[in-house]
């Protein structure tokens, strides 16, 4: 049995290299097809894919999303706390090849980012994955609920939480905003995201 073991680096996802490179631009009408690939190697910043992510804004979304970049902390955790809670459950309910997708990885991130949703979707998370009938909503504030509704959207692929609501500044505060973008972005990413950094990473 082989088992591949090859990584990309930034030298192996330069852009030079790319077909569609062309005049020292990329020629590309959808945004980049290797991102992935890239964000893997460590050669994407925080701002290129939220910007990829988003790429025809309304107004009040460009502008949170301007001042999100500009506050990007250089880390997609919340705290310490939050890495320590995802990793927690992640280890208790065991790796799932079939169950650990980007939809999957998303949700954990949004339920285990704030301590009072954590406790109230313990019980949802199961092995097979997560069940949101489980999360206790009873007395849960506004931007819990929120990050709930995003959690359920994102892994269940419904209409309770939309991008047009994180134009809503007044329902959605700037740290339930912060959590709800990393998470759209692992989603649509995959989990590598999550190391992302706030500049280019240096290459290893």
């Amino acid at each position: 049995m082989f088992i591949c073991t090859f990584k990309h680096t930034p030298e192996t996802v330069d852009c030079k290299y790319c077909l569609l490179y062309h005049h020292r631009r990329c020629t590309s009408k959808n945004g980049c097809p290797y991102l992935a690939e890239r964000i893997e190697a460590g050669a994407v910043d925080y701002g290129t894919i939220v910007r990829d992510m988003f790429k025809s804004p309304t107004t009040v979304l460009r502008w949170r999303l301007v001042n999100l970049i500009e506050d990007f902390p250089n880390t997609m955790w919340e705290s310490k706390d939050h890495e320590k809670r995802f990793f927690r459950i992640w280890t208790e309910i065991g790796t799932r090849k079939r169950r650990d997708t980007p939809r999957f990885f998303a949700a954990l991130y949004l339920l285990t980012s704030n301590e009072d949703v954590y406790y109230r979707a313990y019980n949802a998370f199961t092995s097979d994955g997560v069940d949101p009938s489980y999360i206790r909503m009873s007395g849960i504030e506004p931007s819990g609920y929120a990050l709930v509704q995003a959690a359920k959207s994102i892994y269940l692929g419904t209409d309770h939480f939309t991008v047009i609501d994180l134009s809503d500044c007044e329902a959605i505060g700037s740290e339930a905003f912060r959590v709800i973008v990393n998470a759209l972005l692992i989603a649509r990413y995959g989990r590598n995201v999550m190391s992302i950094k706030g500049k280019r990473q240096a290459a290893v």
